[in-house]
């Protein structure tokens, strides 16, 4: 099962497998927020799938959970927390940022991943809706749509927080 899922994860290019060898995963620190606890926790499970299957390498981001939670309050959460996301400040360090998960009925979630925004702009890609049921367990084309998405929005949030 775990090879099947792999294979997948391959095929979707969330991992890069290649018969010589297998690519190194981007290392991302990451730290989720949610006005909603069961959101968080399957956001935070498909976040874990992700990084065990091999799509990054999940760090702590060390910053203060508060920080970011105080800018759930706010009218622009994205520029709110994008004052507490640091900057990566070597290549090989884990590129810091933040999800925000929230519940969109049904299964499903939107994400919002935010880097520091201290070197790139953000994209269009970083606010994603995602159904978690068929990211999970789903077959397919539908199964690999899910977890790109998932994918693009960590990585655009991951570009802003890396110098170009």
């Amino acid at each position: 099962m775990r090879l099947r899922i792999a294979a997948i994860l391959a095929a979707a290019g969330v991992l890069s497998v290649n018969a010589s060898h297998a690519s190194i995963p981007p290392p991302y620190a990451v730290q989720l927020v949610s006005s909603d606890n069961e959101a968080r926790a399957i956001g935070d499970a498909l976040i874990q799938y992700m990084s065990t299957m091999g799509a990054f390498s999940r760090h702590p981001l060390a910053v203060p959970h508060g920080h970011i939670a105080a800018c759930m309050e706010e009218a622009d959460f994205e520029a709110c927390a994008r004052q507490h996301v640091p900057a990566r400040g070597h290549w090989q360090e884990p590129a810091p940022m933040v999800i925000r998960v929230e519940p969109a009925g049904a299964g499903s979630l939107i994400l919002t991943c935010v880097g520091s925004g201290q070197h790139r702009p953000s994209t269009g890609q970083q606010q994603v809706e995602i159904d978690v049921q068929t990211a999970l367990f789903g077959d397919g084309d539908a199964r690999n749509d899910q977890l790109r998405a998932a994918l693009a929005c960590l990585r655009s949030a991951a570009l802003e927080s890396s110098a170009p």
